[in-house]
Parts: C-alpha cells; structure tokens; sequence
C-alpha cells in the first residue's frame, strides 16, 4: 500500500506496507500538522474469495518522514466477495488530532481508539451468526461527538442503515454508544 503526495509537478510516493494481502479498505484523514493517517486490513495469506478468513486491522502516521504502523485489532469473521463490506475500516481524528478507528467483520462492528499507547476497542454492534456484510463510516463532530453510520446488507431489502452516537471518545473510560 503506498501514500501519494502532489509536489509542485511530481508526485512523492512512500510504501506503508507491502508484501502479503495488504492494504484493503484504506481510510484516510490528516491532522493539523499536515500528518497522514491511514486505517486499514490486512487479511490473513492464503484468504480466498468467498471464504471466511481472519485478518489485522492497522493504523500508519507519516511521523518525521517514516511511516509508523501498529496493530489495531485482530478479526476472525472477514469475508471477501462482490456482494460484501467495501468500506470495514474507518478512521476520524478527534479534537486533539487523536486517531479512533471503526471497523466491521461478519460478527461485530467495533470502535477502537488510543489510550495510554494501547489501542482499546470496544463493540457497537454484536452478532449471533455471521450476517454483517456491510460499511463503516466513521465521523468525529464539535465536542468530540462521534457519529457512526453502518449499513448491512438484507437478501430481500435494500439494506438497514444504523447510526450511532456519542458524546466523548476522549474520556478516561469508554462509554456506550447509543444505536438508533
């Protein structure tokens, strides 16, 4: 996966990660020091389309010209397909340019944000069976409110959106969301 800059006339391109099957559903967002940060899976080697597989949710920050990466969350329940997620990470920045991070697999939809150099998740929807085949959006609002939208797929309906709020991503201690 590769992060692409527009100089004047040339582009400046760094690699995050390579090797492997890296780099799906990348989000993006920059901070207030013109810093990129990227949400990202990377499925498991040997994953096929079809079948279910696990995978590494990640998290990257151009930091002093050299890209630091760190493992987010690990997902057992992801599975590829046209007719699946497109979009199971999201990241949003609060007001302090802290980086949060939503992501999805078949089971559950998860919020994961940094406290104390350590990434803590947290779920916002949970499942019995292996159903969610839908996306993630993730945004942080005035206050530190965080909105989250979701959208599953349904066999027979054009889909279920669901939206979930909260006040504080900041706190010392996690809180629920509320899902409508």
């Amino acid at each position: 996966m590769r992060y692409a800059v527009r100089d004047g006339r040339t582009w400046q391109v760094s690699s995050i990660v390579s090797g492997g099957i890296r780099g799906r559903f990348p989000s993006l967002v920059i901070d207030g020091a013109d810093r990129p940060h990227v949400a990202w899976l990377d499925l498991d080697n040997g994953s096929q389309a079809g079948q279910p597989t696990g995978g590494t949710v990640r998290y990257a920050v151009l930091d002093g010209g050299a890209w630091q990466v760190q493992d987010v969350a690990r997902l057992e329940n992801v599975l590829m397909g046209f007719n699946h997620a497109r979009k199971s990470t999201s990241i949003a920045l609060d007001s302090d340019d802290g980086p949060t991070i939503a992501y999805a697999d078949q089971r559950s939809v998860m919020f994961a944000r940094k406290i104390n150099d350590a990434w803590v998740s947290e779920p916002v929807l949970e499942y019995q069976e292996d159903i969610y085949k839908g996306l993630v959006v993730l945004r942080i609002g005035p206050g530190n409110t965080v909105g989250l939208v979701t959208w599953q797929a349904e066999d027979s309906q054009p889909g279920l959106i669901r939206i979930a709020l909260r006040r504080d991503p900041v706190a010392a201690e996690l809180s629920s969301f509320a899902v409508e």
